[in-house]
C-alpha cells in the first residue's frame, strides 16, 4: 500500500460538530515565567506554557542555573519548578556555558537577572545567529550598576561573561522602546541598592510588570508627559518578596492553531478553557 492511500483521509456528514480547543501559550510570558520563577524560593507552577525550541532553551539554561523544571503528567503545558532562590542559585563556572540558542529573550533576560548576584560568574553564548545580535543594549546598562562584562569575542555580542556584583538602583531612560531591555534592568533592579527606574518612550508589551506585581514585586508605573511632545513609560522597582506559587498563563489569539472545520453547513459550538474577560 502507497503512502497516500495509507494517509488517505474521509469525511463524515454530520449535523453538529462541537469539541473544545485549547491555543498555544504566549512564547514571551512563557520565557518570563520561567526566568521570574527563579526568583521564588521553593516551587513554582507553571500552567499553560508553550513547548517551542526558544522556550526549551529556557528551560535549559534555567535547569543549569540549579533549577529543577519537570513536566506534570496530567497536563503536558504544565511545568513543577523546584527553585533554590537567587541567593542560593547555583554558580556557574566560567567554562559552563549558558547556552541561549537563538533566543535573545533568554540571552537578555538572564542577564540582567543574574547580574545581581555578588560573586558568581555566567558564560552566555548562542548560535551564529544570536552572536550577530546586539547586547549592550542590556550589558552596558547593568554595567553602569556594578556589574562586570567580559566581551569573549567582539565588543557588544556574545559570547560573554556576566560577572555579578553589588548593584546600584538608577534612572534609566531608554532612546527606544524594548520590552527585553526594559524587563532586563527591572530584574537587575530587584536586587540593586535603592530604587531603578526605567522609562521607555513608547508604550511595551507589560506582560513583566503584570507578572512581577501578581508574583509580589514592588512595582509602580506613570505616564510623564515633561513636555507637550514628549511621552515616558516609566516604571520603578525596588527588592521585594515573592511568595507566588501558581502562574496561570494566557495564550496569544495573534499565533493560533490550525483547527479542524466544517466543511458542509451545521451547527458549531466550541469551548476554550481559562479563558478570562
Amino acid at each position: 500500500m502507497s503512502d497516500m492511500a495509507a494517509n488517505k483521509l474521509s469525511s463524515l456528514k454530520k449535523p453538529r460538530l462541537s469539541g473544545s480547543l485549547r491555543p498555544p501559550g504566549d512564547k514571551s510570558i512563557t520565557h518570563r515565567a520561567l526566568i521570574f520563577a527563579a526568583l521564588v524560593k521553593g516551587y513554582v507552577q507553571i500552567k499553560g506554557a508553550l513547548q517551542s525550541f526558544d522556550t526549551v532553551t529556557t528551560v535549559n539554561a534555567m535547569r543549569k542555573l540549579g533549577l529543577d523544571i519537570s513536566p506534570l503528567e496530567s497536563d503536558p503545558t504544565a511545568l513543577r519548578v523546584a527553585s533554590p532562590g537567587l541567593t542560593r542559585m547555583a554558580r556557574t563556572h566560567i567554562t559552563e556555558e549558558i547556552d541561549c540558542g537563538n533566543s535573545g529573550t533568554t540571552m537578555r533576560l538572564l542577564s540582567g537577572l543574574v547580574c545581581s548576584l555578588n560573586g558568581s560568574q555566567f558564560a552566555f553564548d548562542g548560535d551564529e545567529s544570536l552572536q550577530k545580535r546586539d547586547m549592550s543594549r542590556v550589558l552596558t546598562l547593568v554595567g553602569s550598576m556594578g556589574a562586570k562584562v567580559d566581551y569573549l569575542a567582539e565588543l557588544g555580542y556574545a559570547p560573554f561573561v556576566v560577572r555579578g556584583g553589588s548593584l546600584r538602583g538608577g534612572e534609566f531612560v531608554l532612546p527606544v522602546s524594548s520590552a527585553q531591555v526594559c524587563t532586563s534592568l527591572l530584574l537587575a533592579g530587584l536586587k540593586a541598592s535603592g530604587v531603578t527606574t526605567v522609562s521607555t518612550p513608547y508604550q511595551v508589551r507589560d506582560h513583566s510588570v503584570r507578572l512581577l506585581k501578581f508574583m509580589g514585586v514592588d512595582i509602580t508605573a506613570d505616564e510623564l508627559n515633561a513636555r507637550s511632545s514628549h511621552w515616558l513609560k516609566t516604571y520603578q522597582v525596588q527588592q521585594s518578596q515573592y511568595p507566588v506559587t501558581f502562574l496561570l498563563l494566557p495564550f496569544l489569539w495573534s499565533q493560533p492553531p490550525y483547527c479542524p472545520v466544517a466543511k458542509s453547513p451545521c451547527k458549531v459550538s466550541a469551548s476554550i478553557p481559562d479563558v478570562h474577560l
